[in-house]
């Protein structure tokens, strides 16, 4: 019996019990170091908190400043200060690296539980290795940390704010760190990068902002940088979108982005520049950029976008300027397609060449190119590739009649495109200008035209408002290039081949314009949109173009407050037009019963 008892006491003794996460606490106003179980005993060093942690564990931080540089040691604890999302307790919750190397460091070996918030970190050094040197040390290029950085201002460092960190970047204010060489901010960080403020770091030679990022990188504020290359990005390969990037400040190319081989998309991009090469806002960019607003950027060349060789779509590319050549775009191969290009200008002296766009290669297509400026073609100079169903329009070219204020020295073919009121002169008078040493053109609605041509017509185009409310059609913003019923553009163009599946505004191109199923002219496809109302007899009826196999929702309201869906999945009549009525029976009263009655039609996807 004495036996057995003996096994079970041991059975007891050795019984693991779960262990519970401890949270150790750290104050700088403390006279001595305590054991760091409480406030009152809190350990003086924010070192002494992460030595005695183990993972899980949270190390509490008291405000106060800690001149040390600490290393978590592949710990998976959470480093805190007291309250992260009080800018002002972090800003006063500081660790400052007394200019020796890396404030904070990770061996490279932590996960996502590890987490760093809450911190004012500063004044880091050079060090060396180059590895132990800035702001936030994450490893080593082979082996990099994956803890969450976030709610941090990190700031005032040498060598950089953050270097190998592969986690979570998130909500931290970057600013006035620098480097001898590359990443001002942060460079070689694979994590993602999301709503931080990153502003007025700089690097010797790449990357102001960002280098080498090569995480999602979103929700961003990236401003105030500057670099010799890529003041704001360079270098950074994965999806760019949602960012601010702006006023960021390159000596040679790319003042905003530069080399990101990434998916650009839905970015403001503003007032950056570059001194004395090209790229104001982007710089040897060459995947897809799209849905951006690519505004009041400049360069020596290409002062929106320089030698980007990927499809460039729908992207909003005004008011940017270069010295040289292209105030929009230079030497930019790619596809050009459904993007607004107005409002640049190329303006550093004389015979400057390319408002709009300049040396671009590759198609341009279903763009508004309007109301930019150069000595020599304004809105496109010497663009060999296809230039189809454009709207070329309000260009202006300083250099005489024959600068070709529309277009100048562009060899390929020039297809479906309106081309109006483009001037060019100088102030003893100005001239209706198009073509200056181009291909003829086809199936284009031109003013002024004398050149004959298959296909062309010189009626007015019939925009919607060519020139806005504000009465001014070098004001391009209130401009409406759509076109009104009568338009001779309407099913008059030629149906290419390789015509892009929708027009500047998402809409399906080709429909029927009311005549035939053959593409517009211009860079907006017509679409029949008829209400027509039978009074006498309780109904009216809906007519629009459609597309064979396509199904239709219609909506309703009589107060534009409530719309109740009257019919789904309504099917097309065909490639032509499509009719429904309207006679009270889905919608509950017939319309001439109500005083008013609006509709709302849908295509189904």
């Amino acid at each position: 019996m004495m036996r057995m008892l003996g096994l079970l006491l041991l059975l007891v003794f050795f019984s693991p019990l779960p262990a519970s996460a401890a949270t150790w606490y750290v104050d700088a106003s403390v006279a001595l170091s305590g054991d760091g179980a409480t406030w009152a005993t809190a350990f003086k060093t924010i070192q002494e908190g992460i030595d005695a942690a183990f993972d899980d564990d949270t190390v509490l931080v008291a405000l106060g400043t800690y001149v040390e540089n600490i290393k978590f040691n592949g710990k998976n604890i959470t480093l805190t200060g007291t309250d992260p999302l009080d800018p002002s307790v972090v800003a006063n919750t500081i660790i400052d690296g007394g200019g020796k190397g890396a404030v904070v460091r990770f061996d490279g070996t932590e996960s996502e539980a590890c987490t760093l918030s809450g911190f004012a970190i500063r004044n880091g050094g050079t060090g060396d290795p180059y590895r132990l040197r800035g702001g936030i040390s994450g490893g080593i290029s082979e082996l990099r940390t994956h803890a969450t950085i976030e709610n941090n201002i990190i700031t005032a460092n040498e060598g950089g704010g953050l270097c190998y960190c592969d986690g979570l970047i998130r909500h931290n204010r970057i600013s006035l760190n620098e480097d001898e060489y590359r990443g001002g901010g942060l460079k070689d960080c694979d994590g993602v990068v999301e709503e931080n403020t990153i502003s007025e770091n700089s690097a010797a030679s790449y990357g102001g902002g960002l280098h080498g990022c090569d995480g999602t990188i979103r929700n961003n504020l990236i401003e105030r940088n500057s670099a010799s290359r890529g003041a704001g990005l360079y270098g950074c390969h994965a999806a760019i979108f949602d960012n601010i990037i702006s006023n960021n400040t390159s000596e040679k190319g790319g003042g905003g982005l530069a080399y990101c081989q990434g998916r650009i998309e839905g970015n403001l991009i503003r007032g950056n520049s570059s001194r004395s090469e090209g790229g104001g806002g982007l710089y040897h960019c060459d995947r897809e950029i799209r849905r951006n607003e690519i505004v009041g950027n400049s360069g020596y060349y290409g002062g929106g976008l320089s030698e980007c060789d990927g499809t460039v779509r729908s992207n909003i590319v005004c008011d940017n300027s270069a010295y040289y050549s292209g105030g929009g775009l230079w030497e930019c191969d790619g596809l050009i397609e459904n993007n607004v290009i107005a409002g640049n200008r190329a303006q550093g002296g004389c015979d400057r060449e390319g408002g709009g766009l300049a040396f671009c290669d590759g198609t341009v297509q279903g763009n508004v190119i309007s109301g930019n400026v150069a000595d020599y073609g304004a809105g496109l100079y010497g663009c060999y590739g296809v230039v189809l169903n454009n709207v070329i329009t309000h260009n202006l070219a300083r250099r005489g009649r024959y600068a070709g204020a529309a277009l100048y020295g562009c060899g390929g073919q020039i297809v479906n495109c309106i081309i109006w009121g483009n001037v060019a002169g100088s102030s003893g008078g100005y001239s209706v200008s198009n073509f200056a040493d181009c291909s003829p053109p086809v199936y284009c609605c031109i003013e002024a035209w004398d050149g004959g041509g298959e296909g062309n017509v010189t009626e007015d185009p019939r925009f919607v408002d060519i020139d806005g409310p504000d009465d001014k059609p070098w004001a391009h913003e209130d401009n409406d290039y759509r076109l009104r019923p009568g338009s001779p553009c309407i099913d008059t163009g030629f149906n290419d081949p390789d015509l892009p599946e929708t027009d500047i505004a998402g809409m399906h191109r080709i429909m029927f314009g009311g005549n035939s199923l053959t593409v517009d002219i211009g860079a907006y496809e017509f679409y029949v949109n008829e209400l027509k109302p039978f009074l006498g007899k309780n109904k009216a009826v809906l007519s629009w173009s459609s597309l064979a196999d396509k199904t239709y929702s219609i909506f309703c309201t009589d107060d534009l407050l409530t719309w109740h869906l009257a019919i789904a999945n309504f099917p097309s009549s065909g490639n032509q037009t499509t009719s429904w009525t309207d006679d009270g029976s889905l919608t509950g009263i017939p319309p001439s019963l109500v005083p008013r009655r609006f509709y709302r039609l849908l295509e189904n996807p």
